[in-house]
C-alpha cells in the first residue's frame, strides 16, 4: 500500500472500484478508522449533497427523496411496539404509531417548557367523537398535573368487559327477553386507584340486575361489609363506583 503524506485535490470526481471503501483514520496513537463503502449490488445510480452546516444537537440527517440531506427534528415516524425509545415529540406535525394517528401536538405561544402543550390522540380524525386509544401498560403523568376524562358514557346493553376508567350506561331492558341480567368482567389485573363507573340507564336494575364479575379470590367492599365476587347491581336508577384498593373493589354509590 503507497503512503501519500500530502494534501491532494481530487477535481474530476473520485471513484473506488469493486466495493472497496474510503477509510478516514486516526491522527494518533492507536490506528482507528472510519469506513464509508457502497453496497454489494444497486439498482440505480444515486448521488447525496449534504447540508451546508453541522445542523443543531438532537437534529437528524434526513432526505428529501432526491438526495438531498438536511438537519432537522423528525416529522413523520411509522412507530411499532419496542422499536424505538421514548422521545420528546416537537411541534411538527402527524406521526402514525402503530395505526394510531397522533393528529396534534401543540405548543403554547409563550414557549414556557412547563407548559408543553397538548397531545391529542385521534384515531378517526373527527376530534373524539369515535374511535378508541388502548394503552396497555401504566400511564405515568408527572408533576401536579390531571387526567381528564371525556363527559362521554359508553352504553352496553349485554354482557361486556369493562376497562379501568371507563364509564359505562347499562341498559338491562332493552334484552330482557331473552336475558335476565347483564354480567360484566372486571379487569383481572387491576392498579391501586383504578376505578370504573355504571349508571342505570333505564331504571331497570331492580329488575334486571348488572352483575360484576371480578374473579377468583377478589372480593368487594360496600357499606355493609365485605362481599365475595360477584357483585350484584339491583338498586333502580343508581351511579356507581367502584375502586380498586389493592385488596377489593371498594363500591360507592
Amino acid at each position: 500500500m503507497a503512503v501519500y503524506n500530502k494534501e491532494f485535490t481530487v477535481k474530476n470526481g473520485l471513484v473506488v472500484e469493486n466495493n472497496n471503501s474510503v477509510k478516514l483514520s486516526t491522527g494518533a496513537g492507536t490506528l482507528r478508522y472510519v469506513s464509508i463503502k457502497a453496497p454489494t449490488s444497486l439498482t440505480g445510480n444515486y448521488e447525496l449533497t449534504f447540508p451546508v452546516d453541522n445542523g443543531a444537537a438532537d437534529e437528524m440527517l434526513s432526505t428529501d427523496g432526491n438526495g438531498f440531506l438536511s438537519w432537522g427534528k423528525v416529522n413523520t415516524i411509522n412507530m411499532f411496539p419496542n422499536s424505538v425509545t421514548p422521545v420528546i415529540l416537537e411541534d411538527t406535525g402527524d406521526f402514525t404509531m402503530n395505526s394510531v394517528q397522533l393528529s396534534r401536538v401543540s405548543t403554547p405561544d409563550s414557549g414556557d417548557p412547563q407548559n408543553p402543550g397538548i397531545l391529542v390522540l385521534d384515531p378517526n380524525n373527527d376530534d373524539g367523537v369515535t374511535g378508541v386509544v388502548e394503552i396497555k401498560g401504566d400511564l405515568v403523568v408527572r408533576g401536579s398535573n390531571n387526567i381528564a376524562a371525556g363527559a362521554s358514557f359508553s352504553v352496553e346493553t349485554q354482557d361486556f368487559v369493562a376497562q379501568v376508567a371507563g364509564r359505562y350506561l347499562v341498559d338491562t331492558q332493552t334484552y330482557s327477553s331473552t336475558q335476565t341480567d347483564v354480567t360484566v368482567t372486571l379487569p383481572p389485573l387491576p392498579n391501586v386507584g383504578n376505578s370504573i363507573s355504571f349508571a342505570d340507564m333505564k331504571n331497570s336494575w331492580e329488575s334486571f340486575p348488572v352483575i360484576l364479575d371480578a374473579g377468583l379470590n377478589k372480593t368487594f367492599q360496600d357499606k355493609t361489609g365485605d362481599i365475595d365476587s360477584p357483585y350484584v347491581l339491583d338498586v333502580t336508577g343508581v351511579n356507581v363506583t367502584i375502586v380498586w384498593t389493592g385488596d377489593f373493589w371498594k363500591v360507592y354509590s
